[in-house]
């Protein structure tokens, strides 16, 4: 398993289910709790009571002695925002909190180069007598919703100590946040927590906006029930007679729009994408589908391959394919133009000549790809009818909802009242509004 980096296959994606243990969407969530557990009511420890006057410092109890107070139990720590020379802190607090390495090129082009931040880096952190004890990590990207084109902080990670974990810290550094980007050209925080780190956020005022599903092809059982992975095993558990027939008979009712060409190019072609977004993606909440974009998003050395999808010689679809096969078995699918929203007019499973054309851009990836294990796509911007139809299941199905959680998108607008329903309101829609988004996982930025 790869350390933490860009990479849209890293195992810091809560939502995606792998074909490796480190992969399962439960694992990430439960390796962050002992990081950032704490009481519900929000306390922090309290020191030993001082003793009576009838004893002495020498007749105390062991217990009571100020050397066996832990960091939290001393002067609160400082909150602010991060500065470059934090840096080797915290990437030591990040080590310590996550037993994983800072991956410095993944540092560096997600907060450092990001052409979308605002002269500063939306890290804030916690101080301790010297020692950063905590930290909220965000990028910033820019967001189309409604009629507004803003731009928007995506909260990466939160971060504390182990002898911290106890405290408030993460809610306080949440509301550090919302108090330096209220009123600011910041418009919102939105992320996509897995299930055990959902009620974090939650509790740091975020509100639950609606859950992304994750799509899955198998296609040899055998190698995923032979995998380690409590998913990857029931991946290929379902398999066998029943997946194959399964696959089988979609192979045979699969149509394809025979008016649509296919075309593929290595990598992710910046400027031909966004050309396409500008005609066909306009609808929806998510990030802005500009050059600038796809070129820093798909800028991280992963292995990509984008399909085109052309009607009368003029694409009017694409699918962005991160290739990892050789690696693990798996390829995801992680962008698609136009999205397809759940606000729709028409039903999930009616064609349209859009969904037709990534329903045989879907058939076209699936072919290339026959020798992976699993083909997998993150997101609510996939139509669910050209997705089914291709071979495709949900993590919603029985039995795998047994077995997965889906991630849920939350967010949280920067403005001075909350409790104000229109402050939840964004270019005419409201942000806890899921019919108005349209995800992929390039919307996940890490």
């Amino acid at each position: 398993m790869e350390r933490v980096t860009m990479s849209i296959l890293s195992k810091r994606l809560p939502m995606t289910a792998s074909t490796e243990e480190s992969h399962d969407p439960n694992d990430r969530d439960e390796s962050r709790s002992g990081a950032t557990d704490r009481p519900a009511d929000g306390s922090e420890t309290t020191t030993a009571e001082a003793p009576s006057p009838e004893t002495t410092i020498d007749d105390r109890d062991a217990d009571d002695s100020p050397d066996d107070e832990t960091a939290a139990d001393a002067v609160a720590p400082v909150l602010r925002p991060f500065e470059s020379d934090d840096r080797d802190a915290l990437g030591s607090l990040y080590e310590t909190a996550t037993g994983e390495p800072l991956d410095p090129a993944w540092f560096r082009r997600l907060f450092v180069d990001n052409p979308f931040d605002l002269g500063t880096i939306p890290i804030h952190v916690a101080e301790d007598d010297g020692e950063l004890v905590a930290a909220q990590l965000s990028a910033a990207v820019r967001v189309r919703v409604g009629t507004d084109v803003v731009t928007a902080l995506h909260t990466i990670d939160r971060l504390v100590h182990p002898d911290y974990e106890e405290t408030d810290l993460s809610e306080r550094l949440s509301t550090a946040a919302e108090e330096r980007y209220a009123d600011s050209p910041v418009a919102f925080a939105f992320d996509f927590p897995g299930e055990d780190a959902v009620g974090d956020a939650l509790d740091s005022g975020y509100r639950a906006v609606d859950e992304m599903p994750t799509y899955y092809r198998i296609q040899n059982p055998a190698a995923l029930a032979a995998r380690r992975g409590r998913t990857a095993g029931a991946l290929g558990r379902l398999g066998g007679v029943v997946a194959r027939g399964y696959l089988g008979a979609k192979r045979r009712r699969i149509g394809v729009d025979r008016d649509v060409a296919v075309s593929r190019v290595d990598g992710v072609p910046a400027d031909r994408l966004a050309a396409l977004a500008e005609r066909v993606d306009a609808d929806g909440a998510r990030a802005v589908r500009d050059a600038e974009f796809y070129g820093w998003r798909f800028g991280d050395g992963g292995t990509y391959r984008t399909y085109f999808a052309a009607r009368d010689g003029e694409a009017v679809a694409a699918v962005v394919v991160a290739d990892r096969t050789e690696e693990n078995g798996r390829v995801s699918l992680v962008d698609v133009l136009p999205a397809d929203r759940a606000s729709s007019t028409e039903a999930a499973d009616d064609s349209t000549p859009v969904r037709d054309a990534v329903r045989t851009l879907l058939v076209a990836v699936a072919e290339q790809h026959a020798d992976a294990d699993l083909l997998t796509a993150f997101g609510s911007a996939f139509p669910e009818g050209a997705m089914r139809a291709a071979g495709f299941v949900c993590d919603s199905d029985y039995p795998l909802s047994t077995l997965t959680s889906q991630a849920t998108l939350v967010a949280y607008p920067y403005v001075d009242d909350v409790s104000n329903a229109d402050s939840w309101r964004c270019g005419g829609e409201m942000l806890t509004d899921g019919t108005v988004w349209s995800a992929t996982m390039a919307d996940h930025l890490f």
